[in-house]
């Protein structure tokens, strides 16, 4: 019995699911077997492989509201058929899916649920048949704060977005509501639809977002203690710079150098900035984005020019939103890029590259094929292509022992010494292989390497380090992160006499 391949066929996770036997009536059994209704605990999914839900597309899957109830075909006792694990990629969970098959009744059910909705009435404007979002927010899957839920649990909406609805309803929790969109509207948002911020590591909230990272520039103590402006030198000195993705109560103020040295360079807006990002989750070595990124500030649109470049230099290297929605690392640089841009600047585009563990050839491969792409921009185009990676990872929140600070963050320095060194020197192969030893915790080795490589291929000679500290020095706990920004430069200057193409690699 192989029901995923019917129109009508799913796989269910049973955990998710209290589930019985439905009583066969005087008609006797259903031809397929007999019925058996399930009850989700939790707002869950019907699937039509084993994989896990959020690595799926929206068209491979169907979302399920906690306690409703539907029916489904068992087997001939009464029972649901167990998944052989092999309908998708394994994992943890995959031997506890089921095969089932919707009955006509529960199929029209489950159609329905999908234009289901809550929102934070506040956030919106609504007039019969139709709501307006009054600023950046969600469509969401449940009441909870959007930024608790996983992206595949919300859809984000731009500011004054308008939406037909199809009926609005039930008030939820916590002055939310639930409403029913209209199926030609949640086709449209899904076409549109910008990757969904984190959120993290920064405010959800815009002014606090803008407040945080003003005082990133502008600390004395562990920022550049300046707000960033655009000084207009367009030095030519600068070729790349290599930055952290951490919180930006702490990495951020080490970010900002980074971002100042980038502002004094700059002459006007950015045109494109290529991310290369780490995947902690490392499901691919290397995943690239087609999908535009929104961030608190507003939402910054994919370079497809470039992407499809990329794509065609690369053969074989995927495209996988799913990949991107989970990671930190190239939104942790967006807020900082957006804050850059002068008041109302919307020519800046982004190409998202995201690195996991990858060879030095491969790494090699990969930043050849940057390097060109950044020198085929054209003349008086200005491209910012990111680097990101943080160091040593210390302490009880990733399995060590429980240290005093001033221990902790001596160990951190420690053991970050090497590989510090390895990046000021560009020594590309002593990096990955140092990353590859067991006592090793950075995270973002391949990203770093692919800059590096990157920058080397575009002439520069020379990594300054801008500035270094972990994260106990600035907001002392038991488990420690080591931060660092650089600065990738040719140590001769562009001749002041010849017009050049404005390229900065950060």
């Amino acid at each position: 019995m192989d029901y995923p391949s019917e129109a009508n066929g799913w796989y269910i996770y049973g955990p998710h699911f209290t589930r019985f036997p439905i009583a066969p009536t005087h008609g006797g059994y259903a031809a397929a077997g007999r019925e058996v209704e399930l009850v989700p605990l939790q707002s869950t999914w019907l699937k039509r492989t084993t994989e896990l839900s959020e690595e799926l597309p929206p068209a491979q899957r169907r979302w399920l509201p906690a306690r409703e109830r539907l029916t489904v075909q068992g087997s001939p006792l009464g029972g649901l058929v167990r998944a052989s694990g092999a309908e998708g990629r394994r994992h943890a969970g995959s031997a506890d899916h089921f095969q089932v098959q919707l009955t006509t009744e529960s199929e029209a059910q489950v159609k329905a649920w999908q234009s289901r909705w809550i929102i934070y009435q506040p956030h919106w404007q609504l007039a019969p048949g139709l709501m307006e979002a009054l600023q950046a927010t969600y469509l969401k899957r449940s009441w909870q704060v959007s930024h608790t839920l996983p992206p595949h649990e919300k859809l984000y909406i731009r500011p004054h977005e308008r939406l037909r609805l199809g009926t609005a309803g039930l008030p939820a929790p916590e002055g939310h509501l639930q409403v029913d969109l209209e199926p030609v509207e949640l086709e449209r948002l899904r076409a549109t639809e910008p990757r969904s911020p984190l959120c993290r590591y920064f405010s959800a909230d815009p002014l606090r977002l803008q407040q945080e990272l003003e005082t990133c520039f502008s600390d004395a103590r562990f920022g550049p203690a300046s707000l960033a402006t655009r000084a207009g030198t367009g030095a030519g000195a600068l070729v790349g710079l290599l930055l952290p993705h951490g919180a930006f109560c702490n990495s951020g103020f080490v970010a900002a150098h980074g971002y100042q040295l980038l502002a004094d360079s700059l002459t006007g807006p950015l045109d494109l900035a290529v991310l290369i990002g780490n995947n902690h989750a490392a499901w691919n070595r290397v995943a690239l984005c087609d999908q535009d990124w929104a961030t608190p500030l507003g939402v910054l649109e994919v370079d497809h020019r470039a992407l499809k470049q990329l794509l065609c230099a690369v053969p074989g290297v995927p495209v996988q939103r799913q990949v991107h929605a989970t990671e930190h690392s190239i939104e942790n640089q967006l807020p900082f890029l957006q804050h850059l841009q002068l008041s109302g600047e919307t020519r800046l585009r982004i190409l998202p590259v995201g690195v996991g563990a990858v060879a030095l050839s491969e790494a090699q491969q990969l930043a050849n094929q940057l390097a060109a792409l950044v020198r085929s921009v054209e003349h008086g185009h200005q491209v910012v292509v990111i680097g990101t990676t943080d160091f040593s990872h210390e302490g009880p929140s990733y399995g060590g022992r429980c240290m005093s600070v001033p221990e902790i963050t001596r160990l951190t320095k420690e053991k970050d010494k090497p590989l510090l060194e390895a990046v000021r020197a560009m020594d590309v192969e002593k990096l990955l292989s140092l990353a590859q030893a067991r006592s090793c915790t950075m995270c973002g080795a391949g990203a770093a390497a692919v800059l590096l490589l990157t920058c080397q291929a575009l002439g520069a000679s020379q990594c300054r380090q801008l500035r270094y500290l972990v994260n106990t020095e600035v907001t002392p706990c038991d488990s420690t992160t080591g931060f660092a920004a650089f600065a990738l430069e040719k140590k001769e200057r562009r001749d002041a006499g010849r017009p050049a193409r404005s390229c900065f690699l950060i």
